[in-house]
C-alpha cells in the first residue's frame, strides 16, 4: 500500500532484456536504485530506479514462455 503522504503519481516501465544488468547500468551512469530487481512469478523481473536528476522509472524483463 502507498503511504498517505505520497502524492498522486504514475510510473513508467521500460522493457529490457536483462533487469539485473540494466539496473546495474543505472548506478554505473550516476542514477540510484530505489527497489532492487525482484521477480514476480509468471510475470517477470523488475526494479525501480532513478536517473541522476531524480526521475523515477521501472525496468521490466518479462518472463520467457
Amino acid at each position: 500500500m502507498i503511504p498517505p503522504h505520497v502524492p498522486p503519481h504514475w510510473l513508467l516501465y521500460f522493457l529490457v532484456e536483462n533487469a539485473d544488468a540494466s539496473t546495474a547500468k543505472v548506478t554505473e551512469l550516476g542514477g540510484k536504485v530505489i527497489m532492487p530487481p525482484m521477480s514476480l512469478e509468471k510475470v517477470g523481473r523488475f526494479s525501480v530506479v532513478a536517473d541522476p536528476q531524480g526521475a523515477v522509472f521501472s525496468l521490466f524483463q518479462p518472463e520467457k514462455h
